[in-house]
Parts: C-alpha cells; structure tokens; sequence
C-alpha cells in the first residue's frame, strides 16, 4: 500500500525555531519535531500540536510489549490500524492532556486518560485507539494537547485543615480534597474559584463517612479553595403535645450529618448550616406546624418520602426546635362507578391503622392520607378487572397498578377528592 507521510503542524512561533523547513519527518525515535510543510493538502494525514512551544519531542510507535516495557518501529504514517503509541518530552511544569481528536471516518481517538505505560528506562508511553471498536484510521487528525500544571491552595480557611491529594492537576483533571474540621468546629460551606479570574467553580461534596471529601474538575489556571468553619453550636429539640401524631421525625444536618430525632434530645449543628426536617404522622386530620425559637420554619408534604419536610440554618446560639398542631384538614371523598361489573365488594383499608372492613361507604380521607382499595368476587371467564381513576375536575383516568402483596388491591394517594372506576378486562 502506498502510504503517505505523517506531517505535523506547528504554530508560527514553533515555525520561526524549526530548522529545515517543508521536510518529511524521520522515521527515528530520537528526530526532532519536524517542521510543517508548506505543501500540505488538507486532506493529507496530519497531527496537529496544540501549545507545542512545550514538546521538545513526539514520536510515533507501531507497537508496544507490556512484558518487557519496550516500543517497536517508529512510524511516521499508518494505514488502518487497532492502535499505536506515542512518546512526548514535555516541558517542565506541563503535562499532556488526555487527547481530543477529530476523526473524518472511525470516530474519536483516546488516549486512555493519560500515560497508557512506562518503557523500562522511565519514558511515559501514550496507547491512541480508536473509539467504539473502531480501527484507527489514516485520515484520522490526532491533536495532541499539553496544558500547564495549575496549582490549588486554601485561603483564609480557619480550624480546618486543607489536604489536596490529586497531585499536578492540568485542565480537566478531577482534583479531590478534604477538609477536616477540628474539634468542636464543622465546615459549613465549601467555595472554589480562579485566582486571577474568579470563576467559580462547582464543588461536589461526599456524603455519610465521606463527608469531609470533596471533588471538582480544574480549569485552566491556579484555583482557591475557601470555605466557612464555624463552631458548633446546641439546638435542643422539644415537641410537646398537642402533636402526639408524629410518630417519628428526625432533624439531620447537611454537612455535619447530625442527626436528632427524639424529643427532649439536643445535638450540636455548625452555625449556619443547613438542617432538614422530616415528620412522619399517623393522622392527616390536621395539619403540622414547626418553630425554630419563635420563628415559623415552613413544612410541605413531600410525596416521594411520604412525610412532612422542610429545612432551617442552625443559629449562632442555642435555640429550641418545636413542633406545633396545624390547620384542620379539608376531608375527602371517594366514589367508585361499576362499568357493567356486577357481584364486586369493595375493600378498604386504611394504611396507618391497618385495619379491614367491607362497606359500600368510603372512610372519611384527607389529603396525602393512602388507602389501599380492595375487590373481590366472581370474575368472568377470562377477564380482569380494570381498575381506573381521577381526581374530581380531571378529564382522564389513569389506570391502577395491583399491589404484589394484595390480591387485587391498589393503592391510592389521596390529593382531592377521587372518583375510581371499575371495568373489565381480557385477561
């Protein structure tokens, strides 16, 4: 096959230093960047060098033996091929950066995430495969990146001790942290940003026992970490009747992880932090209402968890959490319409009380409160019941789903007043 040779494109700057411009590069591991040539077509394979002022080096490999660490020929073109490898001398302070590429047949090239192996005298080998399968192909345009090592420092972080454990972090690279506060003292808020343009950058935070662990991808300049340590301070927690219905709730900090949840018990928050609330209650006849010292805290149903939740920021001083009775609740109603199905009885049970009865009447429901809707009796040869339903002032019913653990039961979350409607189905 009559191959052509592999040219590289260098910058002005990197133009104005070669020496012996418009030659083809050589095949030796040890040649010098070659200089671009002034004829070349577009359509000509190529590699282009972003930043190339920092590569001293780059030489191309045919091949790579993991069990002796050696490289096979130097190349300067390639026909199809799974992969090949490549060795760079890099500036110092610099870094290659896992390669992006433009591919006008067999899609992306990776380098892997960086450095694929080490040669036995130290040189860092970089594997260039293509994507999804593909074969690496000729007219594939390999860019090979390198990006200056950024630096990543604490500023005005106060009892809390700052280690950064990802260690020369260019442009992309995730960079992972941790804060750990010292005793009597919790991180209240964690901030990064550049320190000559003050772009802030997204921190991700651990969670549970990794909750002093932190993370965000570097750009390219030096990034400041800053963050808010604050003492602990006590929030005692009180709920005196009338809210007997709470049957269980629980107050968890979002960064300290502290969890309070019985009454009478107090527990330690960072200033400022921020705490959650959940309460679980076994009677949506009336509302629930929260206070932090004299300030109201709000409480919403939260559907996903099925409890009442909302949120605070723990104060400077000590402060009492308490729960008060609500707003009497609206009672609901639900009618179940027969569509030509005869002989049925239904069920009705209420989730929290658990207990069954057979009645041609509802029970009297409130908002978020569940029951588990029941039928029984003889069915057509063939047939199911189809069990539909809507909330009052809906132009469409959406179908129920059968509980496993109930024979023809289904669960229905009351919002408004329900109206069910019972057909039959083929089987």
């Amino acid at each position: 096959m009559n191959r052509k040779s592999l040219f590289v494109l260098l910058s002005t700057a990197a133009l104005l230093a070669a020496c012996g411009g418009g030659k083809n590069p050589s095949s030796s591991s040890s040649s010098p960047i070659p200089a671009a040539s002034s004829t070349l077509a577009p359509t000509e394979e190529k590699i282009l060098l972003r930043e190339n002022d920092a590569l001293s080096q780059v030489t191309f490999y045919d091949s790579f033996d993991e069990a002796t660490s050696t490289l096979g020929k130097a190349i300067t073109a390639w026909g199809d091929a799974d992969e090949i490898f490549m060795t760079a001398s890099v500036k110092d302070g610099h870094k290659i950066k896992p390669f992006d590429a433009v591919s006008s047949i067999k899609g992306t090239i990776s380098s892997n995430g960086g450095a694929f192996a080490t040669t036995s005298d130290g040189v860092k080998v970089y594997r260039l495969s293509a994507a999804d399968g593909a074969s690496l192909d000729k007219t594939d345009t390999i860019i090979v990146n390198v990006r200056q090592i950024r630096a990543v420092t604490g500023e005005s972080i106060e009892n809390a001790t700052l280690t950064v454990s990802t260690e020369n972090p260019i442009e992309e690279d995730q960079v992972d942290f941790t804060l750990t506060p010292a005793d009597g003292y919790a991180v209240s808020s964690v901030s990064a940003a550049g320190k000559t343009s003050g772009t802030a950058v997204e921190v991700t935070r651990g969670e549970g026992d990794f909750k002093d662990h932190y993370s965000f991808l570097m750009i390219d300049e030096d990034v400041v970490i800053r963050a808010v340590v604050s003492a602990v301070q006590g929030v005692s927690l009180t709920a005196s009747q009338p809210v007997s219905y709470i049957y269980d709730f629980s107050l968890t900090g979002e960064t300290s992880g502290t969890v309070l949840n019985s009454n009478g018990a107090s527990a330690s928050f960072a200033s400022g932090e921020n705490v959650s609330v959940l309460a679980y209650v076994n009677a949506f006849d009336k509302g629930i209402k929260a206070k932090l010292g004299d300030a109201d805290v709000e409480l919403n149903w939260d559907a996903s968890q099925g409890c009442y939740a909302g949120s605070f920021l723990a104060p400077s001083e000590a402060s009492t959490f308490s729960f008060a009775e609500g707003d009497a609740q609206e009672a609901r109603t639900i009618t179940v319409n027969f569509n030509e199905v005869t002989g049925v009885i239904v069920s009705y049970r209420e989730d929290v009380e658990d207990s069954d009865t057979e009645t041609e009447e509802a029970p009297t429901l409130y908002d978020h409160q569940g029951i588990y809707l029941g039928l029984s009796g003889t069915l057509p040869e063939g047939k199911a019941f189809l069990v539909e339903m809507k909330y009052e002032g809906d132009d469409e019913y959406s179908e129920l789903t059968a509980e496993e653990d109930h024979a023809r039961f289904y669960y229905i979350a009351v919002e408004g007043n329900v109206i069910v409607r019972v057909s039959y189905q083929d089987a």
